[in-house]
């Protein structure tokens, strides 16, 4: 049954990698915001802040959708990509102290919070390793938003965990804008390359399992 799961998380992530890399998902929304008189710049920037597009939809529009300079596009979607990082990470636990109060809130936050330790094996096993590793690979089931989320409810000190993070977006942004500035050859190296490192940080989750595991088998023999 796991094994199913992570072959359909696989295809999903391959198509997502397509849509995204490709400039289909960031280029529909990007046409819709077009649509509102905004300009292609302002476009990329609200487009990287975005927890579905980040970066990686936001990059590949602006260099082919708008034709704007890939220096410039990057570093644009760089800033939008950090900026919704630190509100994440220094007023999460108050906003869910005063929100908590609320039934429809509190089912919310403990969805949230399940969510983000279902997804933060990675992260929980390696620390600060694993938050670079699943920020900077840029695929829809990783990313700022999650991981900066990640770091909440695991408790981990905030300045420390938002320079992991601006690191691992700036890895994601060189990693997508080269891609992007290859065109098709772009595409299809996004298609093998994304994948692989998509198996290497599951592998080490699963391997972080695995040692968890023994480790407390250990302890209680002991």
């Amino acid at each position: 049954m796991a094994q199913k799961k992570d072959r359909l998380a696989l295809i999903g992530t391959l198509i997502f990698a397509v849509l995204a890399l490709g400039g289909g998902l960031g280029e529909y929304m990007g046409q819709e915001l077009s649509q509102q008189g905004l300009g292609g710049r302002l476009v990329v920037f609200l487009l990287s802040m975005m927890p579905i597009s980040e970066l990686r939809g936001a990059v590949p529009l602006g260099i082919h959708g708008f034709g704007l300079p890939w220096l410039e596009v990057s570093l644009i979607a760089l800033a939008g990509n950090i900026l919704p990082v630190i509100p994440i990470l220094f007023l999460f636990d108050a906003v869910m102290r005063l929100l908590g109060r609320l039934k429809i809130f509190r089912r919310f936050f403990d969805w949230l919070i399940a969510h983000a330790q279902r997804k933060g094996g990675l992260i929980e096993r390696y620390e600060y390793l694993g938050l670079f590793l699943f920020v900077a690979i840029p695929l829809p089931i990783t990313g700022a938003w999650t991981g900066a989320l990640i770091a909440s409810v695991l408790r981990m000190p905030p300045w420390r965990s938002f320079l992991t993070i601006c690191v691992g977006v700036l890895t994601a942004d060189v990693i997508v804008t080269s891609f992007s500035l290859l065109g098709w050859w772009g595409l299809a190296a996004a298609v093998i390359v994304l994948p692989v490192l998509w198996f290497f940080s599951r592998w080490l989750e699963t391997k972080g399992r695995k040692k968890t595991g023994a480790d407390e088998t250990r302890t209680r023999d002991l």
